[in-house]
């Protein structure tokens, strides 16, 4: 039982700091599969979320005609892309 929750409780962190790790993976006749599904699920959705901002983003880069701001927009672009 400890075993699940040290697990979670790092993927958690990551995904506090910004950072979508791997989805998580149990033995079959573990008792957190609920859980484990809903959390992978929710990594999904943010994960998902994320990649459809930044090609937003991405679109409004194109338009801005502030060399600089365009140039600040990309790398904050860059570093989003880090995370997911």
């Amino acid at each position: 039982m400890v075993g699940p929750i040290f697990v979670l409780k790092k993927k958690l962190q990551a995904v506090s700091a910004g950072h979508y790790p791997a989805p998580m993976n149990l033995r079959k006749n573990d008792e957190f599969q609920d859980v484990k599904d809903q959390f992978n699920h929710m990594l999904s959705v943010l994960k998902r979320q994320t990649e459809e901002d930044l090609k937003l983003l991405e679109a409004i880069s194109l338009r801005i005609e502030d060399s600089h701001a365009r140039q600040s927009l990309q790398q904050l672009i860059q570093q989003k892309k880090k995370t997911i």
